[in-house]
């Protein structure tokens, strides 16, 4: 295998390959064999992953990890290249924060090319490494998959897309490419001023989509829908050194034009500059969706972005 992608923050919807395809056939009948004949194995697997509107609302955050694979008994073990051993640890302690998944190379496999999980579109004739190839992409879908992306506190089952290659003649893998459908993103505009000199716990607060949220090829939620919710927490904090603001928010409700829905998101990152704050970095997201001011609570205006993570 020359590597395996995982991609977050995806989405597309692919056509399927036709019933009849007989040289699909013979390539999973091929990896079926190969997959029911695998013993423990070890390889290199990189991964790309990406985020939208990091560090500030224009911003693209990218990068990559390369990690050393072993699967031993069914079980996924994880070490830097190089390093003497694997470790026990879990993939998310090792790696830097962020998006994660685990899945094996031969789990992958099974369910794009054993059962009837994935739909295909090709074949396409390309050169791969200067080998003549025959390349398939293909998605499962959520309601077939076992794929789970997690950042350390949250999990949730996605569907997957990506592409492989075999080899022109021989009909060998050549590379399989997995990429994770990610969850939806939804950018916020406050609707009104909160303004702490009035502002109180319990109180209501609403938001409005700043523009369509799609996943999974289809429309989400449309642009302009409200977002509701209430303030959880409005604190200020003084000692010797200083003091701290704690804002925090809570929207449970997604309401437009037909469409009436529970909302369940994690306050990820703030879009704009607040006015009075020194350094953009003086206002921040905290945890359990809580706004940090470095000093005094600052008057959040009218249309201030958030970004949101839905949740499960």
């Amino acid at each position: 295998m020359s590597g395996l992608l995982l991609a977050l923050l995806a989405s597309s919807s692919l056509a399927g390959a036709r019933d009849d395809d007989p040289l699909l056939e013979a390539i999973r009948r091929k990896m079926s064999l190969a997959l029911r004949r695998m013993p423990d194995y070890t390889c290199v697997e990189t991964i790309e992953r990406w985020r939208q509107g990091q560090p500030c609302a224009q911003c693209r955050s990218w990068e990559r990890l390369r990690l050393e694979v072993a699967v031993i008994g069914g079980k996924e073990r994880f070490a830097w290249p190089g390093a003497a051993e694997f470790e026990d640890r879990d993939i998310e302690q090792i790696v830097p924060p962020g998006a994660i998944a685990t899945g094996d190379f031969s789990g992958f496999a099974s369910a794009v090319f054993l059962g009837e999980a994935a739909s295909f579109e090709g074949p396409f004739e390309e050169l791969l490494d200067g080998q003549a190839a025959w390349r398939y992409a293909f998605r499962v879908p959520l309601d077939h998959s076992r794929y789970m992306l997690r950042d350390g506190q949250h999990g949730r089952r996605v569907a997957y897309r990506g592409a492989f290659w075999v080899e022109r003649e021989s009909l060998d893998l050549m590379r399989l490419d997995v990429e994770a459908e990610g969850l939806p993103a939804p950018p916020l505009r406050i609707a009104s001023a909160l303004d702490p000199e009035t502002a109180a716990a319990g109180d209501a607060v609403e938001a409005i989509l700043a523009r369509d949220v799609r996943g999974q090829g289809r429309l989400w939620a449309p642009r302009g829908a409200r977002v509701l919710g209430k303030l959880l927490s409005v604190r200020q904090i003084t000692g010797p050194r200083g003091g701290v603001g704690l804002l925090a928010l809570e929207f449970t409700r997604l309401e437009t034009r037909g469409l009436e829905a529970d909302f369940h998101g994690r306050l990820e990152m703030l879009g704009g500059v607040v006015p009075g704050a020194r350094r953009p970095s003086d206002v921040a997201p905290g945890p359990d969706n809580m706004i940090v001011f470095n000093g005094r609570l600052l008057r959040l205006p009218r249309g201030f972005p958030m970004q949101w993570r839905t949740i499960p």
